[in-house]
């Protein structure tokens, strides 16, 4: 895949979230406050099956 058909894809992903998905696990306090507490909802519900495709994917690419 071409780098500008991943970089406009992503650009949907995160606007979609309302957060920078490459930085997502690179915050630990999020992770671990998610962890404490049942009621945050899954912000990845809002993808289409064939975006989260792409981030498994993809995944590499996102860990840069």
């Amino acid at each position: 895949m071409e780098d500008n058909k991943i970089e406009e894809i992503l650009q949907q992903i995160n606007n979609k979230l309302g957060f920078d998905i490459r930085e997502y696990n690179s915050n630990d306090n999020l992770l671990e406050e998610a962890h404490e507490r049942d009621d945050i909802p899954n912000p990845f519900d809002k993808l289409t099956l064939e975006e989260l495709l792409f981030i498994r994917e993809n995944n590499y690419f996102l860990s840069k």
